[in-house]
């Protein structure tokens, strides 16, 4: 027999407030069962619900089912446009972010299906096409990071880096960042986009970087950092060393705060692996 959400609980889905949102539509409440922070995930259709913490899920009556809209929407190339001065996404970038026009510039902000997130392209190396994007939230309560399914997008994001649009490349000393608001403060740097990197994205170092590779992710990601170093060495034959920043601590925040010296330290005292 169905276990219906309304019988479990007492309460009316309609009631909750959502917590976050889930890449594929589905959203996340507070469990007024176990009380779990955002452990209560609701399908994006409203229709099945599931408790992580209590392990138990079943269905939603259609009376019960929610009326909010996610922000996620299916997406194809021709929704997003260029920001314009003045619209939220700048505003978000330049206020929020603490990012001077000039970086703004470089990382081409765009419009998209959400009007809560601001899109940021990918490249391939050596085209000037965006082949993905990458929507950040403007606002606290949906998915920091949405990516949108394929759809009319040329590439995965984990077939790309961030900042391959820059024309300096080939340079001598390549900087690997986690995000990309860390690898836009610095010239010669790339965002792998996470904590981990694709064999697509090692295939792409050879082609930016002439002498060192340098793996600087944020203070909590020390062992990854080694594992992507390694990773590296493996099918590269330069020089690939980490730089370690203090526990709780990355780029973008210590540039914004101006301790930029710390990251400069960091680089000076980084790690050989390779």
């Amino acid at each position: 027999m169905a276990l219906f959400f309304e019988d479990f609980f007492g309460v009316a889905l309609k009631s909750l407030t959502p917590r976050r949102y889930k890449g594929d539509g589905s959203v996340y409440y507070d469990c007024p069962s176990c009380k779990g922070r955002g452990k209560l995930e609701v399908s994006a259709n409203g229709a099945v619900w599931c408790c992580h913490k209590q392990g138990v899920g079943g269905i939603v009556s259609i009376k019960s089912r929610p009326e909010h809209t996610c922000d996620i929407t299916e997406s194809t190339l021709d929704q997003y446009t260029p920001c314009k001065a003045g619209q939220a996404q700048m505003i978000f970038l330049q206020k929020h972010r603490r990012l001077p026009l000039n970086l703004v510039d470089e990382l081409r902000p765009h419009t998209g299906p959400s009007l809560f997130r601001v899109y940021l392209p990918l490249y391939e190396y050596g085209s000037q096409t965006p082949a993905y994007f990458v929507g950040r939230a403007m606002f606290d309560g949906l998915e920091r990071y949405y990516n949108p399914r394929l759809g009319d997008f040329l590439k995965r994001k984990s077939q790309l880096l961030w900042g391959l649009h820059r024309p300096n490349f080939p340079v001598e000393t390549l900087v690997l960042c986690e995000g990309v608001f860390d690898a836009v403060w610095l010239p010669n740097s790339a965002a792998l986009l996470g904590s981990s990197i694709s064999d697509a994205q090692v295939q792409l170092v050879p082609r930016l970087v002439t002498q060192e590779v340098i793996v600087l992710l944020d203070g909590d990601a020390h062992a990854k950092a080694n594992v992507i170093a390694r990773k590296i060495s493996l099918q590269w034959a330069g020089k690939v060393s980490v730089a370690r920043l203090p526990h709780g601590k990355d780029p973008d925040e210590l540039h914004r705060v101006g301790n930029h010296r710390v990251v400069e330290l960091a680089l000076c005292k980084r790690e050989r692996v390779a």
